[in-house]
């Protein structure tokens, strides 16, 4: 039925070359917005591949990142190694201590024992006096 009736308005249109049929002008407005949408496809696409490379790019950061604190978190000690270290470290300081204080003890005991003897020699050389002056 629509073709009799574009048939019967074909015969009513004069047979100027200018007039283009609805049929003709609807298959070039489909082509064209075809190309367009192919244009837009491709622009898409081409969008979605530079995308993407730039998301690889920054993955790849990403992943270099976590590698190197992977790395850094590796060398780190352990809490178990640090208190067992830690301990150590508080025995050695103790055992310093301990030690410097017998020094200081000892150096005590020195100035002590110098002392007497130094008080005996005094004491000494009072009796020889003493008795020299009583001998006269």
């Amino acid at each position: 039925m629509y073709d009799s009736h574009l048939s019967n308005c074909h015969s009513d249109m004069p047979p100027d070359e200018s007039h283009v049929l609805l049929k003709e002008f609807i298959e070039v407005q489909l082509k064209a917005h075809d190309r367009l949408n192919d244009t837009r496809f491709t622009s898409i696409e081409r969008a979605v591949e530079v995308a993407s490379a730039q998301m690889d790019k920054r993955l790849d950061g990403m992943n270099e990142f976590r590698n190197t604190l992977k790395d850094q978190a590796s060398k780190f000690i352990t809490r178990d190694e640090f208190l067992a270290s830690h301990d150590k470290n508080l025995s050695d300081i103790r055992e310093l201590r301990e030690s410097r204080a017998e020094l200081a003890g000892k150096a005590s005991q020195k100035d002590l024992n110098m002392t007497r003897i130094v008080s005996f020699l005094g004491l000494v050389i009072a009796i020889v006096s003493l008795v020299i002056e009583l001998t006269k």
